[in-house]
């Protein structure tokens, strides 16, 4: 045997057949393509999480908003009644008065009768047609 021995050209072709090194880059690429598709997966649900949260920041504005203009609505129709039934009782009692002081006592007190005959048996249905419909309300709350 000689001191030098030829060496040997061992190139990676000659280590690993060529189809298991085709078959090696494949599996590479493939893992490659999976790891691709994994990122655009998160990235879609990442943006459907943000959708969702604008989505739900949107619904809840909107509601804020028609609840504000519920009561906006409810006190405005409120205040309207108040002014009515004001209005009414003032033009009521300025002709009440008016009567006594041309000394027409009997068409005041005739006055003052319609008005107890009439706005006592109203007031009552009026009450009475509150409680039930807070009856009712209520019953519908508990189911």
């Amino acid at each position: 045997m000689s001191d030098q021995e030829p060496e040997q050209d061992l190139s990676s072709t000659d280590l690993i057949p060529r189809e298991q090194l085709e078959l090696f880059r494949q599996f590479v690429k493939v893992q490659g393509d999976e790891l691709e598709i994994r990122r655009k997966e998160l990235d879609v649900s990442h943006q459907q999480q943000t959708d969702a949260h604008e989505y739900s920041k949107l619904v809840l504005t909107a509601q804020a908003e028609e609840l504000r203009h519920g009561r906006e609505s409810f006190y405005e129709d409120r205040k309207k009644q108040y002014i009515l039934f004001g209005g009414v009782g003032v033009v009521l009692a300025t002709i009440i008065l008016v009567a006594f002081f041309m000394g027409k006592s009997d068409a005041a007190m005739e006055l003052i009768k319609l008005c107890a005959i009439i706005g006592g048996p109203s007031l009552g249905a009026y009450a009475y047609g509150k409680s039930k419909g807070l009856r009712n309300t209520n019953d519908s709350d508990q189911d």
